[in-house]
């Protein structure tokens, strides 16, 4: 899939994924802190599991130029249809091969 944007972070995977897009995003314990604002940078990404897949795909809808997502089949498993139903709303979100 590619995404305007930028990719979202999971606490149990690879924490470079947000300095991938500029993003300023520290963890404390279990909690993720987001210092702002800041701009976003498009990047290849991927989803590292269902909802930090799909807080990607928002994150990249608002960042600076293009970003490729990998790793959307996970997303798919709990979004049905999220690029399409994004589409309709006006995101210019497109699926690749």
């Amino acid at each position: 899939m590619h995404r305007r944007g930028v990719p979202a972070f999971s606490a149990g995977g690879d924490r470079r994924q947000p300095q991938r897009i500029d993003a300023d995003i520290g963890v404390l314990a279990q909690t993720a802190v987001i210092k702002g604002p800041c701009s976003l940078h498009g990047s290849q990404v991927r989803a590292l599991d269902i909802r930090s897949g799909a807080a990607v795909i928002l994150a990249t809808l608002v960042a600076e130029g293009t970003s490729e997502i990998s790793g959307v089949g996970l997303v798919d498993r709990g979004y049905d249809g999220i690029d399409i139903k994004l589409a309709a709303l006006g995101a210019r979100i497109q699926r690749v091969a």
